[in-house]
């Protein structure tokens, strides 16, 4: 009886050792197969990052085996990237990887304080570039106090709906066609937009749409030498101006 209890368990065991090593070895086949290699890497949903930037943060390339990485350690490569919001690495068998982003929009510039220094925010405040000049054509904005910044981390600011309300003032200066060199935060119950020579007195941010699409309309009207202010704090009432022609 002993000797047939031996037997079964000596086969089992066999048995085990070789669906183990015959798994070993489809696997070995499998990574080392040409049929597996990457020949083709697709990069969809940027329009910021270009494609070096994205591949440079991993160790993908082609000719590589489409099973010899692990997609979240890549994703998490790439993440690192302040413009990354959001990333999937798919595979396409048999020789495909799609690498899927959705990017990080910018929609100003932040003017550090007593600096020549610019920073790209998102609608959240996240730093996604710093440079010694305002980049791509969007508001400048000053005003904002921070005690530090460092690109791919978000600002660090009193009253975080601030953002929302550049967020908002960028898409109206977009919608109307009116791009101010400067936005001044400071006060925000009385912001102040600056062009090469006109102040405009815009108050809080009350009935914005209505002061930016009125300020859109009647710049056209003014020659490019005209200095001076607009007031438009209550668009209720008649706008003043103080105006040299």
């Amino acid at each position: 009886m002993r000797t047939k209890v031996r037997a079964k368990i000596r086969k089992k065991r066999f048995v085990t050792s070789l669906v183990v090593a015959m798994t070993v070895f489809v696997a070995v086949a499998i990574l080392l197969s040409p049929l597996f290699a990457i020949r083709q890497i697709d990069i969809i949903g940027n329009s910021f990052l270009c494609a070096e930037d994205i591949l440079g943060r991993t160790e993908l390339e082609t000719g590589q085996n489409m099973l010899a990485f692990s997609a979240s350690t890549v994703e998490a490569q790439i993440s690192e990237l302040p413009y990354v919001r959001e990333v999937e690495v798919l595979r396409e068998f048999p020789d495909t990887i799609v690498i899927s982003i959705a990017e990080r929009v910018p929609v100003a510039n932040i003017r550090v304080a007593n600096s020549a220094i610019y920073l790209l925010i998102d609608d959240g405040g996240m730093v996604l570039e710093s440079a010694a000049e305002p980049i791509h054509v969007l508001p400048v904005i000053t005003g904002i106090d921070f005690a530090n910044f460092a690109v791919g981390e978000y600002l660090d600011v009193e009253g975080e709906s601030i953002f929302r309300d550049v967020l908002r003032l960028s898409r109206l200066f977009t919608r109307y066609s009116f791009f101010p060199d400067i936005v001044d935060m400071s006060n925000l119950a009385d912001i102040v937009f600056h062009t090469d020579n006109l102040n405009i007195l815009f108050g809080n941010m009350s009935d914005m749409d209505r002061k930016i699409q009125y300020i859109s309309a009647i710049m056209e009207q003014f020659a490019v030498e005209t200095r001076g202010f607009i007031d438009i704090r209550d668009i209720n009432e008649h706008p003043r101006f103080g105006l040299i022609r």
